[in-house]
């Protein structure tokens, strides 16, 4: 069982339960009593897509379901691919992603070293680029991938809500154990 039961999305304190869900979904959101569900069936690589797709629901209710699931799912590969698990899930293996499909459109992914000392990322969307600096760990790295995609997918949204968006699901998602695999000098440990 999570010990998470609340989570800060864009300001306001959702309830997060994993329970039984009815009909065919996954998850569910209610504005009305601030609360996620997700469904306690759901494992791995389905519960991650899961978390993402309901709190993008919080952040945009007026999104079409059908982008939602598509920017859930595109988040949801990136980092899977990256190598981000919970403890009980398969052990991950980081795998070096040059490429992401995010929205249908293939993106280069390039961790470098840092331009200049405030800079993290950058996403190119004449480009189809997006860059992320390569000294970075922990929870600032799983923000700025959720950054940097987040523009790829909606680089017309304003700077501050894809700002907001990134650290409140990074903390909800570090907040409930998912990580990388650990990786020192280029080895898993």
């Amino acid at each position: 069982m999570n010990p998470v039961k609340t989570a800060t999305l864009m300001g306001h304190v959702w309830k997060i339960k994993f329970c039984s869900v009815p009909g065919d979904k996954w998850g569910t959101f209610d504005w009305g009593d601030m609360t996620l569900c997700i469904s306690y069936q759901t494992k791995e690589r389905l519960r991650l897509d899961t978390i993402i797709h309901e709190c993008l629901h919080a952040f945009c209710p007026y999104l079409h379901e059908d982008f939602v699931a598509t920017i859930a799912t595109d988040l949801c590969n990136v980092l899977w691919r990256l190598g981000y698990r919970l403890p009980e899930d398969d052990v991950a293996k980081m795998s070096n992603v040059r490429t992401a499909t995010l929205l249908g459109n293939r993106w280069r992914i390039k961790f470098r070293t840092k331009k200049h000392p405030l800079w993290l990322g950058e996403c190119y969307e004449n480009r189809s680029l997006i860059e992320i600096r390569d000294d970075i760990e922990d929870r600032l790295l799983l923000e700025t991938i959720l950054h940097e995609c987040i523009h790829a997918c909606c680089w017309y949204i304003d700077e501050e809500f894809v700002r907001i968006m990134a650290i409140d699901q990074s903390r909800l998602l570090w907040r409930l154990g998912y990580r990388p695999p650990e990786v020192k000098d280029g080895v898993e440990r």
